[in-house]
């Protein structure tokens, strides 16, 4: 599951039924691509990664924080899971 993908989604009230159409797929399609039962097309997370104006890695990839890391350096202080 694209975690950050669905909280975005839902902080700014968008449905899947609207991002399947933004991304021009069927709702079956999104729905099994953002749960992580398939993937997303390099295209298909362009077209994401530039409605939302954030990289890639932020909406796709799920990172795990590691313990006593400052704020500054998360990202250098994670694990990619």
């Amino acid at each position: 599951m694209y975690s950050n993908l669905v909280k975005l989604r839902k902080e700014r009230g968008i449905s899947q039924q609207k991002m399947a159409e933004l991304v021009g797929c069927s709702l079956r399609s999104y729905n099994r691509n953002e749960n992580g039962h398939a993937n997303f097309k390099i295209n298909e997370m362009e077209i994401i990664k530039n409605h939302f104006k954030l990289p890639m890695d932020e909406i796709f990839l799920k990172y795990e924080p590691i313990k006593n890391a400052k704020e500054d350096d998360k990202y250098d202080k994670c694990k990619i899971l």
